[in-house]
């Protein structure tokens, strides 16, 4: 998971699903894709996070890999970082994170094309740029083709194998929406390095 070890909420499915909406946004080359809201329960059930604007919900490499991408961009994905995980032929990217209150970009300068990077390396804060209409995190993933193009296509084998905390990561569903937010938490046992 691309967080720290609390149970996180999904507000966006695999395909697009969401509270009662199709977001047209995780269909087609984006399909893989999932919207982890910034609500984050406790173990005793409590919030982690008393509001998405209050406090800085960092973000975390899922998997060690070489960074390929750093975008800061006013649409589309906003902030965001792409990692390429070694030969296992899987990107993952991180989109829509934080610009500070002084301005500034929350992906760190020690964060840059190239650079490798841990497991549970923070290199971002969840924030609201680029085509977002709320704080959360896109979350996608997506496999080399043999044409050298990366895809993220509903008929991709190898991304529908994909396995995140024990369990397929096309299982991650939204469900019982209330008030347009889903009760669906998914458990992360991902540990921030430094």
């Amino acid at each position: 998971m691309p967080f720290e070890a609390y149970n996180w909420n999904v507000g966006t499915e695999i395909g697009g699903l969401g509270c009662a909406i199709l977001h047209t946004g995780h269909t087609g080359n984006y399909y893989f894709a999932i919207d982890f809201e910034w609500r984050a329960k406790r173990a005793d059930g409590s919030m982690r996070y008393s509001s998405p604007t209050a406090e800085n919900i960092p973000i975390l490499a899922a998997a060690e890999g070489t960074v390929v991408s750093v975008e800061h961009n006013s649409s589309g994905f906003g902030e965001s970082v792409v990692i390429e995980h070694g030969a296992t032929g899987i990107r993952t990217r991180y989109s829509h994170m934080k610009i500070m209150s002084s301005g500034a970009s929350s992906i760190p300068p020690e964060i840059y094309t190239g650079v490798i990077v841990p497991q549970g390396k923070r290199f971002g804060y969840m924030g609201t740029t680029g085509s977002s209409t709320g704080v959360h995190l896109d979350f996608t993933v997506s496999s080399k083709e043999a044409d050298g193009l990366w895809k993220s296509t509903k008929d991709r084998p190898s991304l529908a194998k994909i396995i995140m905390e024990g369990q397929l990561l096309k299982s991650y569903q939204v469900d019982k929406c209330a008030g347009g937010v889903s009760n669906r938490y998914y458990p992360s046992s991902n540990l921030m390095v430094p």
